[in-house]
Formats: structure tokens, C-alpha cells, sequence
């Protein structure tokens, strides 16, 4: 299993100390605006490369909320996903992750599943990969719910809150800790996955 970790601090100043802490992959967040504080910068993905570490890209903009699930929001959140892939130059191949950071139910699980539908075809329809970023339990749901057609829409999946599940297997990527401080001043959850190309990361150009 590949280690790694995700946060979301800016890496740029860390990138040296992760490596040589194991961690080949990291988990970094794209937002709605390209100035948020912790949206993923050119000079981070530059410096996160130098030192052989590959990134797992991940969209949220205030998933925390259901009412946030909206599918206007969908359509401004899948715009700014690309703006976001255009600005770094990502290649077409590589996955990016929606973010359903809160707890769905079956009463209100319909929200999410038109949200993401119309992120998760405007994302593929511009050549890249999806996955969906989200506690494994919300997943599941989303996934029985929409049964197969879940599937077609997002490629990966990456469960966070996880520590100890057992079933690793059933995700591409998987948060294996609770946040902790693995630096002075940078806190992270640590994460596991199956395999680069497996889990659509975006790796330095060979």
C-alpha cells in the first residue's frame, strides 16, 4: 500500500520532511476561488514533484451543509473544478474527487445524488477522471442508492474517517488516521491507497 497523507495547509515548505516521513502521495483540495488559502498552487504541485510525491486532487466548497447540495452550486462548482485543472495545467487523465463531507441520509440522499450527477458529468465530459471524497458510510449509502449508475459517474472512491476499517480493498483511497500533527505547524489525516494510477492521481511527468 502506498502511503500518504492529506491537509488542508499548503504543502510548498513541507514537501522535503514528507518525503522523507514515507509519504508518496498527498490529499490537496481545489476551491470555488483560486485565492482561497488552502487551494493547491502551482509552486506547491512544482515543489510536491521535486520531491517525488504525487497529489490526489480533491473539489470542496462548503460540502459540509446539505442545503449546500444544490444543483446550481453544482453547476458553479463543476466550473470552478476546471477553472481550477486549467490553471495548473492537470492532464486529462487524472481523477478529481467531490467532496460529501456530511452526513446524508436516506431522506435527503436525493440532494447529493443530483449535485453530483451534474458535477460528475460536466468533470468527465472535459476528459478527466472523478471519485467521490467522503465518509465511508455516507459512500455506501450514496453508492446502494444510486446502485449502479454511481459507478458510471465516479470512478474512485476515497473514504475518509476510517481509521481501522477493515476493508480496504473496497476503496481506492482510504484515510487511516485521525487528524494529527506529523510536522511543526502542519496537521494531517494519514491515508493509504492501492496505487497511483488505481486511485487517478496526477504524478510529475516522466
Amino acid at each position: 500500500m502506498l502511503q500518504g497523507c492529506d491537509t488542508n495547509q499548503p504543502l510548498t515548505k513541507f514537501a522535503a520532511a514528507l518525503r522523507a516521513k514515507g509519504k508518496v502521495f498527498v490529499g490537496r483540495y481545489l476551491r470555488r476561488r483560486a485565492d482561497d488559502p488552502s487551494c493547491l498552487t502551482a509552486t506547491e504541485v512544482t515543489a510536491l514533484f521535486e520531491h517525488g510525491i504525487a497529489l490526489v486532487l480533491i473539489f470542496q466548497h462548503k460540502s459540509n451543509r446539505v442545503e449546500e447540495f444544490t444543483q446550481e452550486n453544482a453547476r458553479k462548482d463543476a466550473a470552478a473544478t476546471l477553472a481550477r485543472l486549467a490553471e495548473l495545467g492537470v492532464p486529462k487523465h487524472v481523477a478529481v474527487y467531490l467532496a460529501f463531507d456530511t452526513d446524508f441520509v436516506k431522506s435527503n440522499v436525493h440532494i447529493a445524488l443530483a449535485y453530483g450527477e451534474i458535477w460528475a458529468r460536466a468533470v468527465k465530459e472535459a476528459g478527466y477522471g472523478t471519485g467521490c471524497y467522503g465518509d465511508r458510510e455516507v459512500l455506501e449509502l450514496l453508492t446502494e442508492t444510486y446502485r449502479e449508475g454511481w459507478g458510471d459517474l465516479f470512478d474512485h472512491r476515497f473514504a475518509t474517517n476510517a481509521p481501522g476499517w477493515g476493508r480496504p480493498h473496497d476503496y481506492d483511497i482510504l484515510q487511516s488516521s485521525l487528524p494529527y500533527t506529523i510536522l511543526p505547524s502542519l496537521q494531517v489525516d494519514d491515508c493509504v491507497a492501492h496505487g497511483y494510477e488505481q486511485a487517478g492521481m496526477w504524478q510529475a511527468a516522466a
